[in-house]
Order: C-alpha cells, then sequence, then structure tokens
C-alpha cells in the first residue's frame, strides 16, 4: 500500500477460464522457506509465519520487481481476527490466515520502485507506471512477471474489495475487508464488516453494490473501465509442444511444478 496512491492491484488477463481480472501479489510457499523457518523456530505457528513472510517477498519480487526479501520485518501481518479461532482439526489458526492464506500488509514509498530517474539499470527493460499515478509517479517502474499484464493503484477501501472479488472466490477481498475492520490494512473504511462470515455474506448478497457506482466500480471485469495501466502490454507467449522444447533444447531434461 502507497500512502499516495492506495493499494496496488495486479491484472491478469490470460486466465481464460476467469477472465480479465485483478488479484493480490501472492503464491505458494517454497520447500526451502520451510526448511530455513525451522532453523530459526522450534515453534509451528513461528514456522508458517516466518516461511509465509519470506515467500510472500519472493513472490511479490518475482511478479512486481519490488524487492523487500532482506528487510522480511517490513511485511506485517494483517490481523483478520481479534481472538484465537481453530480450524476442524483443533489446531489454532493465525490471526493473518483466512482458507490456508496468510496475508501481509507493506507500506512502500517511492524509493521501493523501479524508476529511470535513479537509473536503473533494466527500467528500459520495464512495465512504466505513470499512466496509473499521473505526472507525479510518471517515473515509476514495475518489472511484471508473465502472469500479470498491468497493474493499477486504488484509494478507494470498498471500490479494493469489489475489484479483488473475481480472483479466489474473493477470497482477498474477504481478507482485505476483514483487515480494514482492524486497521492493518493501510486503507481506512468508514463501517467494515468484523468477520469473515459478515463480509462473506456481503459477497454474496452483492450489498456492497446497493449504492448507485459509477461505471468503473462494478464488480464486474467485463464491464469494468480498465485503468490504461492495467491493459495487456506484454508479447503474447508463444504456444509450442513438448517436441519442439526437445529439439531446440537436445539433451535436455528438466522437471516443472505447476503451482497455480
Amino acid at each position: 500500500v502507497h500512502k499516495q496512491y492506495g493499494l496496488m492491484l495486479l491484472h491478469c488477463t490470460r486466465k481464460k477460464q476467469k477472465g480479465p481480472h485483478f488479484q493480490l501479489p501472492g503464491g505458494h510457499i517454497d520447500e526451502h522457506e520451510f526448511f530455513e523457518a525451522a532453523e530459526e523456530s522450534c515453534d509451528s505457528e513461528t514456522q508458517l509465519l516466518l516461511a509465509s513472510r519470506a515467500g510472500a517477498a519472493r513472490e511479490l519480487y518475482e511478479e512486481t520487481g519490488i524487492d523487500v526479501r532482506y528487510q522480511l520485518d517490513r511485511l506485517e501481518p494483517a490481523a483478520l481476527r481479534n481472538d484465537t479461532e481453530f480450524d476442524d482439526d483443533g489446531k489454532p489458526v493465525l490471526k493473518n490466515e483466512l482458507k490456508h492464506r496468510l496475508y501481509f500488509f507493506l507500506p512502500v514509498t517511492d524509493d521501493d520502485f523501479w524508476s529511470s530517474v535513479k537509473g536503473d539499470s533494466e527500467a528500459g527493460k520495464m512495465h512504466p507506471m505513470g499512466a496509473a499515478l499521473g505526472c507525479e509517479g510518471a517515473q515509476l517502474m514495475l518489472r511484471l512477471s508473465v502472469e500479470h499484464q498491468g497493474w493499477t493503484f486504488e484509494k478507494d477501501p470498498k471500490k479494493s474489495a469489489l475489484m479483488l472479488k473475481v480472483h479466489s472466490d474473493g477470497q482477498g477481498a474477504i481478507a482485505l475487508r476483514m483487515s480494514m475492520a482492524r486497521g492493518t490494512s493501510g486503507l481506512e473504511e468508514a463501517k467494515p464488516a468484523a468477520t469473515e462470515e459478515q463480509v462473506n455474506k456481503e459477497l454474496q448478497s452483492n450489498t456492497w453494490e446497493t449504492e448507485p457506482l459509477a461505471k468503473d466500480e462494478t464488480a464486474s471485469p467485463s464491464n469494468q473501465e480498465i485503468p490504461r495501466s492495467a491493459t495487456d502490454l506484454l508479447p503474447q507467449p508463444v504456444e509450442s509442444g513438448i517436441m519442439k522444447l526437445f529439439n531446440c533444447c537436445p539433451g535436455w531434461f528438466g522437471h516443472h511444478r505447476d503451482d497455480e
């Protein structure tokens, strides 16, 4: 979250089943991150928190180029609940955990972004951010991963949640609203929902949309006015068969795990 510009949302247009939609930066925890966390603590909850924080920093770097991998303390757990809760197996659920996902809040400044002004060596290869931020942030840049084709910033908390409704069954939207209720999202909300059940009920009943909204405030990506910075500006990936891969790389064999 940027204090001046708001919450950063990544735009995805290449998942055919979902259609164009916005999502938060994130992904899976890698095995080595669990091992490294185990070396730091014997407590299982602490291990999970440490591993997920390291994974979140790595995914953020891979997807945007923003690098806090060596400043992990800047990633603050986003409190989604006040009291300790337990899952179906009786195990405690971390306060920043929702449906086996852990959420963090990262305050950022202009200095965290790639910048042509700073003379970054790869600046010319990156996706310019000026279109979303206007004249003030025209020098800022993101290095987008191939799975994302754009980005935008949103100051309005309610609109931010609406824009996340499509991705992952709205779990990001629910987590965002729950963190707003406790002041840990970096976004202010006048009348936030307090629990997962309340927020999910809002999602299902569309109560967030009872007031007239501008064209770009609706939840559906199909009739949402996409910011200029969120259009697909990256080259389309080239599809090729596996035999073509082996023909290009004789003697090579590798294992790929799809984390999506």
